[in-house]
This record gives structure tokens, C-alpha cells and sequence, in this order.
């Protein structure tokens, strides 16, 4: 299982940025370009066992990924988790807002497996990882953007 972990110190308040990484408008914000993510089913609210299904396109394929929210502390930590279908064999992503220095540290920790075995394995040690920091450096980069201009 890989395990990568991203912080960033935003000037945020921890409740800003937690609002910011609930609604689900702002996936499209902090979505790299070179990826496309529909949402296909969205709960009213995020709250602790929320549902959703989110569509990734890889490789010009619409990819289904079934995820649940495992637990939800306002304004402090997020946690979910592929919970079906989805391009990982499992995935794991906690959000966690502290506060240091009267700004905000967003912390990414993601624990994830790929399928097919030592095939998964090379793909993940070769491309997989690489994705993750891409994505995830991002993601910081834009959310540190947004609350850098507001």
C-alpha cells in the first residue's frame, strides 16, 4: 500500500478552508486540467456516511468511482474512502485543517492500492505516484491561489 502525505500552510481560517473542500463546487477549482471529473451522484450536504459517485476520464473512458465519507469533524478532519466501484483497489484520503501560525495547514494524507497485483505495483512505482504529487501539488497550489485572492 502506498501512503503519500501534502501540506500547505494556507491563510485561511481552519472553517474556510473546511467549507472550501466540502462544497463540491470547488472539485473544479482544484482540479488539474488534463483531468475531467463529473459528478454523477452528490448528497445535499457532506456530512459522515455520505455517498457519492464521481466519474474520472482516463485514457478517453468515463471511470466510476464510488466514494463515502467515513468520518467528519467540523472544520478539522475529513476522511473517505473508494467505498465500491473505482479505478483503486482500495483508497483512502484524510483532510486535515490545523492551525499554525493564525493561518490554516490543509494536510492531504492518501493510502492507496492499485489493482492487479505486482502489475499494479510497477504501474504505481513508474506512473502512479508521480500522478498523486502532480495532482496533489495542484490541488495546494490552487487552494492557496484562492484564498490568496479573495
Amino acid at each position: 500500500m502506498a501512503v503519500l502525505e501534502f501540506s500547505t500552510e494556507i491563510n485561511a481560517t481552519q472553517k474556510e478552508l473546511f467549507d472550501f473542500h466540502t462544497n463540491f463546487k470547488n472539485v473544479a477549482i482544484v482540479t488539474p486540467p488534463v483531468f475531467e471529473v463529473r459528478f454523477v451522484m452528490i448528497p445535499d450536504s457532506m456530512a459522515e456516511g455520505s455517498e457519492m459517485t464521481v466519474e474520472i476520464k482516463q485514457f478517453g473512458f468515463w471511470i466510476p468511482w464510488d466514494v463515502k465519507v467515513k468520518e467528519l469533524i467540523p472544520n478539522s478532519l475529513l476522511v473517505d474512502y473508494q467505498s465500491g466501484r473505482g479505478p483503486f483497489k482500495s483508497w483512502k484520503h484524510k483532510h486535515l485543517f490545523t492551525i499554525r501560525n493564525s493561518r490554516t495547514v490543509l494536510t492531504d494524507r492518501i493510502e492507496y492500492q492499485l489493482p492487479f497485483g505486482i502489475l499494479g505495483l510497477l504501474v504505481d512505482i513508474i506512473l502512479m505516484r508521480f500522478i498523486q504529487k502532480m495532482v496533489f501539488a495542484y490541488r495546494h497550489k490552487k487552494t492557496k491561489e484562492y484564498f490568496s485572492i479573495r
